[in-house]
C-alpha cells in the first residue's frame, strides 16, 4: 500500500491482505488507487532496497503480479457503474486508441493473439513485451481452434458488481489462487476423490497456465 494516493516515488506500507481489509474500503477509488503489488520494475519507486528484493521476501508470482492490477481495473470499472460515472462511449474510444496495448494485457497466449504479427504497443519495451505476452501471458491454450482457453483472470477474479459487497474480495481471490497452487503441486497418489475432482475441474490447460505463472520474475 502507498502512504499516499501518489503512487511514484511512494515509500510502501506491507500488509497483510486480509488486515489491510479491515481498515480498508475496496468499493471506494481512493483505496484502491493505493494498491500495487512489489515488482522487478517497481521496487525502487517503492522505498524497497536491492538486498530486499533480492532476498525473495517481497517478490511475487507471476500470477499475482498479473491479478492484482487486474483485479483494481475491474473494480474501479464496477465502482463507476454503481455510481453512475462510467461513460461506455468514452472507454471503447480509449481501447481503440490503446488496442495493441488491451491486446497484450487481456489476450496475450490466446491462440487469436499468437496468430497475429508482433505488436509492440507505444511505450512497452522489447523485453517488457515478451514477459507479457510469454510467460506472464494471462491465457493458456491449446492452439488454433481451441474454443475453450484457460484465462486467469476469468478463473479467479468476480465480475460483477455483487463483488463490491465483500470486503475480503481480494484475499478470497489470492486464496483461491493459493488453494489451486497447492492443489496442483501434489501428487495424484496423495489426493482424496475431492482434491482429484477439483483438480480435473482445473484442467490440464488451467494447470499449465498455473505452473507457469508460478515463477517469480526478478527483473533488477
Amino acid at each position: 500500500m502507498s502512504k499516499s494516493s501518489t503512487k511514484l516515488k511512494s515509500t510502501a506500507d506491507l500488509y497483510h491482505i486480509q488486515c489491510f481489509e479491515k481498515i480498508a474500503d475496496f468499493a471506494q477509488t481512493d483505496f484502491l488507487d493505493r494498491v500495487l503489488p512489489m515488482t522487478g520494475t517497481n521496487w525502487r519507486l517503492r522505498g524497497m532496497s536491492l538486498t530486499s528484493m533480492g532476498d525473495g521476501n517481497y517478490s511475487l508470482p507471476g500470477a499475482v503480479e498479473r491479478l492484482v492490477p487486474q483485479w483494481v481495473s475491474t473494480r474501479k470499472r464496477l465502482i463507476e457503474k454503481r455510481d453512475g460515472l462510467y461513460d461506455e462511449a468514452e472507454q471503447k474510444e480509449w481501447e481503440n486508441e490503446h488496442a495493441d496495448l488491451m491486446a497484450l494485457m487481456l489476450k496475450a497466449g490466446s491462440s487469436e493473439y499468437k496468430a497475429q504479427p508482433a505488436r509492440i504497443p507505444s511505450g512497452v519495451d522489447e523485453a517488457t513485451y515478451r514477459l507479457l505476452s510469454e510467460e506472464l501471458a494471462p491465457n493458456e491454450s491449446d492452439g488454433p481452434g481451441d474454443t475453450q482457453e484457460w484465462n486467469l483472470f476469468k478463473t479467479y477474479i468476480n465480475p460483477t458488481v455483487e463483488a463490491l459487497n465483500d470486503p475480503h474480495d481480494l484475499s478470497r481471490m489470492l486464496l483461491s489462487w493459493c488453494n489451486d497452487m497447492a492443489l496442483i503441486s501434489k501428487d495424484d497418489n496423495d489426493l482424496d476423490e475431492q482434491d482429484k475432482a477439483a483438480k480435473v475441474r482445473i484442467g490440464d490447460k488451467g494447470i499449465r497456465g498455473l505452473k507457469r505463472l508460478a515463477v517469480i520474475h526478478k527483473r533488477y
